[in-house]
């Protein structure tokens, strides 16, 4: 996936992506999102049934509420949200959660409310230490630790300002020390979840340049392969499959592919035109050469070279003489000839080792180009072979 947008339209001021990056991330990190947060609710189920030993001191009138609220209450209720958060979409996860810290928070807070006893007021310095659970350990969402902090706020300062027989000027403080608790586990929430977002977008970001570069390196390769004219391989590409092909112990089969007479062709009708029958030729090669599970490439001017691997000597032939009859059933006019043939045709030298492994790539050139001229010099129109010139074939 290709996303060039800068960071900044890709982030709204709650830092959320745009749904494509969205979608990305949580595919690159919602399981170890999962296992993150189970490890957090794991460590903070345990520090929360710690506070069971200060209510013996600071909550004695309902210290059994106190036990059963956190042990069979919030406990088996955040084993199970460990359980579904595995099992549900990315949104509904980080809601839930959300929801599971708020009640994690309202618990305290209500038991801070209920108790009459002398020391009641100091659980209150349990709430901002579940805030900081909240927007750094689990590390939710900033969206969401906007949500919870609002939230753990509203009711802790209403239980505050609400609790009969705490003294105004605790009260205040009490108001103060939560807001104060809540800006900066906040405010740590927000620059822990800009740097992750920032990091993963300069990342994609990274990747994306990365893959463009590659692509840009993959077509000016496939440039420098392919001959600009015919679109065919060119003879850059022809000397790397043909080195490939040479490292197998395989028979390969060179053909030699030569337009009869084409600079009078040229000379008569043009470059234009000669550019034009050059490309009608490639096509035809191509096809024939498809058929049979051969490569084609322009070796350079008018000719072309078709390779073939593991073809018989029969076989060999019998490709040479179809090329030599489609070329020729093109019917390309080319009245310039002077040897009573007025249409295009062309000339094949094949050659065939039985294994490539013996043979040299210049030395296979060499001789196909050898059996090029010894068609030539019969006539042309027809195929020669080097390695079997009895069975040269005039059309």
């Amino acid at each position: 996936m290709s996303i060039t947008a800068p960071s900044s339209v890709r982030l709204d001021p709650f830092l959320r992506f745009e749904a494509d990056i969205e979608a990305a991330y949580e595919q690159e990190t919602g399981a170890r999102r999962v296992s993150e947060l189970r490890r957090s609710i794991v460590v903070g189920l345990f520090v929360y049934n710690v506070y069971n030993l200060t209510s013996i001191f600071l909550l004695p009138d309902i210290l059994e509420l106190s036990v059963v609220l956190r042990i069979v209450g919030v406990t088996p209720v955040s084993v199970a949200l460990m359980w579904l958060i595995g099992r549900v979409d990315a949104a509904l996860r980080e809601w839930l959660v959300t929801i599971g810290v708020i009640n994690a928070f309202a618990l305290p807070v209500f038991l801070f409310y209920w108790s009459d006893a002398g020391l009641s007021a100091f659980t209150f310095g349990e709430l901002p230490l579940t805030l900081v659970f909240g927007n750094m350990l689990l590390m939710l969402r900033f969206r969401r630790a906007v949500v919870f902090t609002t939230a753990a706020f509203a009711l802790a300062a209403a239980a505050a300002l609400a609790k009969a027989g705490l003294p105004a000027e605790l009260k205040t403080a009490f108001v103060i020390q939560i807001a104060t608790g809540a800006f900066f586990s906040l405010y740590a929430n927000w620059r822990s979840e800009t740097n992750r977002c920032h990091s993963f977008l300069r990342e994609l970001d990274a990747r994306n340049a990365a893959e463009v570069a590659n692509q840009c390196s993959r077509t000016f390769e496939d440039l420098s392969l392919t001959d600009a004219l015919t679109g065919l391989p060119n003879r850059r590409a022809l000397d790397n499959d043909l080195a490939a092909s040479f490292k197998q112990d395989r028979s390969i089969t060179v053909m030699m592919v030569d337009i009869d007479h084409f600079k009078l062709f040229n000379d008569h009708y043009g470059h234009p035109a000669g550019d034009d029958c050059l490309r009608q030729i490639a096509g035809c090669l191509l096809d024939v050469a498809r058929d049979a599970k051969a490569s084609v490439a322009r070796f350079g001017g008018e000719e072309f070279t078709v390779v073939s691997q593991d073809l018989s000597e029969f076989d060999a032939a019998r490709l040479a003489l179809r090329i030599v009859e489609a070329i020729r059933a093109l019917k390309i006019a080319h009245p310039a000839r002077t040897d009573g043939c007025q249409i295009i045709t062309v000339s094949v030298g094949i050659t065939r080792v039985e294994s490539a492994r013996v043979a040299s790539r210049q030395a296979v050139l060499a001789r196909a180009d050898d059996a090029l001229y010894v068609a030539k010099r019969r006539g042309r129109n027809c195929w020669a072979s080097s390695a079997y010139a009895s069975a040269a074939s005039a059309i």
